[in-house]
């Protein structure tokens, strides 16, 4: 199911508060931005978030009238983010598919393999701008690679991504593989708690976004993570 338009403007304003201030919304802000009451605001992020384009938290009052007090916040997923991608027209074309991969092997090969979970981090930094939703997965994707790889560079016991790929035929399967041995992983494996809790939010909803990507996507992002494997070395 699509967003409506009016959907689509709160979503949309959402992400671009969120970037602005770097931290989750309060809907009271929204609501002032697009020029509607509160409520409205409230129950158009409540409905989004049963669709899963937004995730609501709580944050205490930074401001002398909160008088303390915690309010509620909300901020866009993964999936809210790829919805207005694709909706924008976001779908790879070929010479952006393979500037993407380029772009990103050419992060991984550059890098010592000591530093694998900077570079984690910096790709993860990168999230917010990626042009398409396919960019994005190729990005959450690699880091995740690269924290696995780092990890098991110092926990021994961690397997063979390839021995456990070799298991499994389908695109899907060898997908959500990987993010089950990325899930498994210490969650100290990040230095950035803010980076740590994105890729777990993505790692929570990996199996539902993995079912709503076209099959074609699937086989197009394994093939690359594929190539990212043999970059890598000991994984691939």
């Amino acid at each position: 199911m699509q967003l409506t338009s009016r959907q689509t403007e709160f979503l949309g304003t959402l992400v671009d508060i969120y970037r602005e201030q770097d931290k989750p919304v309060r809907y009271i802000d929204l609501a002032t931005r697009l020029g509607v009451s509160k409520w409205t605001a409230y129950d158009m992020m409540t409905m989004l978030e049963k669709r899963g384009a937004v995730t609501r938290e709580y944050a205490l009052g930074e401001r002398a009238s909160d008088g303390g007090r915690s309010h509620v916040v909300f901020r866009p997923t993964d999936r809210g983010r790829a919805m207005l991608v694709d909706l924008a027209g976001g779908h790879f074309k070929d010479e952006e598919w393979e500037e993407t991969k380029k772009r990103i092997l050419a992060a991984v090969e550059g890098h010592p393999q000591d530093e694998y979970r900077d570079l984690a981090e910096e790709l993860l930094r990168t999230l917010d701008s990626q042009a398409s939703s396919l960019a994005y997965w190729a990005v959450t994707m690699t880091a995740l690679l690269l924290t696995v790889e780092d990890a098991r560079r110092k926990i021994q016991e961690i397997p063979l991504l390839r021995d456990i790929l070799l298991r499994v035929r389908s695109a899907r399967a060898r997908l959500l593989a990987l993010a089950e041995v990325g899930g498994s992983l210490p969650r100290n494996n990040l230095s950035s708690i803010e980076l740590r809790d994105r890729l777990e939010e993505f790692l929570r909803r990996h199996d539902t976004l993995i079912d709503q990507m076209e099959a074609a996507r699937q086989r197009a992002l394994l093939g690359f993570l594929g190539t990212v494997m043999e970059r890598l070395g000991g994984i691939g």
